[in-house]
């Protein structure tokens, strides 16, 4: 299950080769056009983007639970005052995209 170098990227792959069965879906999001534009304004952006999302059951009757990287958090830790508003921006699309999937 682990790559050619060792790492794997699901976490609920790696929790079930300890016997425990869990359901988790990791997934990277990004847009290119966006990830530029931050790496543009500092290179050490290139380390956030693209954003991690975990979906996972942590087995209540609430189901699913979503949880990511907060882009502004993280870009703000690069003190470039240009990516804050950028960071701003990709929460509200992930919210969006969360509070979409909700309602389905």
């Amino acid at each position: 299950m682990a790559g050619p170098r060792g790492l794997m990227d699901n976490p609920g792959e790696i929790i079930s080769l300890l016997g425990e069965s869990k359901q988790s879906s990791l997934y990277l999001v990004g847009n290119p056009v966006i990830a530029n534009k931050i790496i543009s304004i500092d290179i050490r952006g290139s380390f956030y983007v693209p954003f991690r999302v975990c979906f996972y059951d942590h087995g209540t009757a609430s189901g699913a639970v979503i949880s990511d990287d907060r882009p502004s958090s993280f870009l703000a830790a690069l003190e470039r005052p240009e990516l804050n508003e950028i960071g701003v921006m990709l929460d509200q699309k992930i919210d969006g995209v969360a509070d979409a999937l909700r309602k389905t």
